[in-house]
C-alpha cells in the first residue's frame, strides 16, 4: 500500500467523519437515542483538540502521509478549506469556515441537550 493510498483512505475517513457530523442534526430528528452519538462525537472533537493543542490529528496523519509520499504534496491550510478550494474553487477564509463550523456545532449542541431533557 502506498503512502498517496494511505493519505487517500485518511482523507475519506476524515470527509466521512465530517459528513456523520454533518447528518447529525438531520438523524436527531429521527432517531431518539441520536443525542448520545452526538454527545461522543462532540467530546471527542473536544478532547482531541484539547491533546493536540487546536491541530486537527486527522489532518496530521493525512499530511504526515502526503509528506511520505513526495516532499511538498502535503497542504498547509484545513482539511475543509483545502478541499473546498481543491474540488469546488472555492476560497473560503478559515474565518468563515470556522463561524460556520462552530455555529453548527452549538445548534447541533443545543439540539441534543434539548433531546436529552
Amino acid at each position: 500500500m502506498t503512502n498517496k493510498f494511505k493519505a487517500d483512505l485518511v482523507a475519506v475517513f476524515h470527509l466521512s467523519l465530517i459528513v456523520l457530523g454533518i447528518l447529525s442534526l438531520p438523524l436527531l430528528f429521527i432517531f431518539s437515542y441520536w443525542y448520545k452519538v452526538v454527545f461522543i462525537l462532540i467530546g471527542l472533537s473536544v478532547f482531541s483538540w484539547i491533546v493536540y493543542k487546536g491541530s486537527c490529528w486527522v489532518t496530521d496523519w493525512e499530511n504526515y502521509y502526503r509528506r511520505k509520499h513526495s516532499i511538498g504534496s502535503h497542504y498547509e491550510t484545513g482539511f475543509i478549506k483545502h478541499y473546498l478550494k481543491k474540488i469546488f474553487n472555492i476560497d473560503a477564509t478559515t474565518k468563515v469556515i470556522g463561524v460556520l463550523l462552530y455555529g453548527y456545532v452549538v445548534i447541533l449542541v443545543i439540539v441534543a441537550v434539548i433531546k436529552f431533557i
